[in-house]
């Protein structure tokens, strides 16, 4: 009597476990568990709940927006390009829904696809924000007249943070490598501080200087038939053309660094979530 009792008992703990487990994995809850994952920024486990949604449901189209968009937010961009295609059989971007169009463009910005979102911008019916990508695109690839022509036909219309972008990058105050160079070519660490690089500018005009010294006192002390003088000499030959590729190099990087902080703006304003 006691087995029986037993077995009953696992039979009916094993049938609530069984049923309980068949309501979790279901398709309504996959789906619902997987948009309290994305909307907790949980992407990655996001998209294994809808990978499971549009298994039990092939045609849920809901599930396979959010499955795209968790597969973007994680830099699973082929992977979500996939459940694309297995919803609508082919990737044609003419097409695509809105829904997909906003993600897809975000994920080809973020993928650094810059042509395949003009070529996305160009061609698809439904996508409402075409004029600000355009602009992005051309401030993130750093095509400042492009931008520029852009407002100027297409004002009033576009978003003010990246018009202002556009106007801040013609207030750009560009240093000139040759100068740069020519200068510390004159003054050992000068070319530098033009290009703000401050203590690199004092440090190349003390290594100069210190090595051009120690050379004149190598020669004075031991003449110019000993080694000494010539490796003294050498060294600070070293010196001084580095200080002035370095004083080339300092002009270019201060330019990159003033439009690199102008195309991070304007991808922080397309992609606020990536």
């Amino acid at each position: 009597m006691i087995r029986l009792n037993i077995s009953f008992t696992f039979l009916f703990v094993l049938t609530v476990v069984n049923s309980f487990a068949q309501d979790y994995y279901n398709h309504d809850n996959s789906a619902r568990f997987g948009k309290f994952l994305y909307n907790t920024k949980q992407y990655d486990i996001a998209a294994q709940e809808f990978e499971r949604a549009v298994f039990l449901h092939p045609k849920d189209t809901l599930s396979y927006l959010f499955l795209f968009k968790s597969y973007c937010r994680t830099n699973q961009f082929e992977s979500a390009l996939s459940s694309y295609r297995r919803l609508y059989g082919t990737l044609d971007v003419e097409v695509m829904p809105k829904e997909f169009g906003a993600e897809y463009i975000d994920g080809l910005i973020s993928n650094k696809r810059y042509k395949e979102g003009e070529d996305f911008l160009n061609r698809n019916r439904f996508f409402s924000d075409k004029p600000d990508y355009i602009l992005g695109l051309q401030l993130i690839q750093k095509d400042w007249e492009g931008a520029n022509l852009f407002v100027s036909r297409n004002t009033g219309i576009l978003n003010k943070s990246l018009v202002n972008i556009v106007r801040e990058s013609n207030m750009i105050t560009y240093k000139k490598p040759i100068l740069a160079a020519s200068m510390s070519a004159i003054f050992p660490g000068s070319g530098k501080v033009y290009s703000k690089q401050w203590k690199d500018g004092v440090v190349s005009f003390l290594l100069t200087s210190l090595s051009g010294w120690l050379t004149y006192r190598a020669f004075k002390n031991y003449g110019s038939k000993n080694v000494y003088p010539w490796a003294m000499g050498a060294i600070t030959a070293g010196y001084y053309s580095g200080n002035i590729y370095g004083s080339f190099q300092a002009a270019k990087k201060y330019n990159q660094r003033q439009e690199d902080e102008l195309t991070t703006k304007a991808r922080n304003i397309l992609l606020p979530d990536y």
